[in-house]
């Protein structure tokens, strides 16, 4: 039992972790980061793309990831009891 407790932490941080990169990403293409303009431009996608619907579509993969890992922090918690 404390080592598949164990093992779901680790895979909560792990997930916390790809959710803040995703969050990240998707923040610097609603508010078009210089550093991300030049090689998506450089690749042919238009930079209208950049809010629609990429960093909507981000954006709302972050939320929902951090949902998800609440959700799992709250059940390992009832576990635990």
């Amino acid at each position: 039992m404390v080592t598949q407790d164990i093992a779901i932490l680790r895979f909560d941080l792990h997930d916390r972790w790809l959710a803040s990169m995703t969050g990240f990403s998707g923040l610097a293409a609603i508010l078009h980061f210089e550093p991300i303009l030049q090689p998506m431009t450089a690749r042919g996608m238009p930079e209208s793309w950049l809010i629609f619907p990429i960093g909507i579509r981000k954006t709302a993969e972050f939320f929902l990831a951090i949902g998800f890992v609440g959700l799992g922090i709250a059940t390992l918690t009832l576990q635990l009891r």
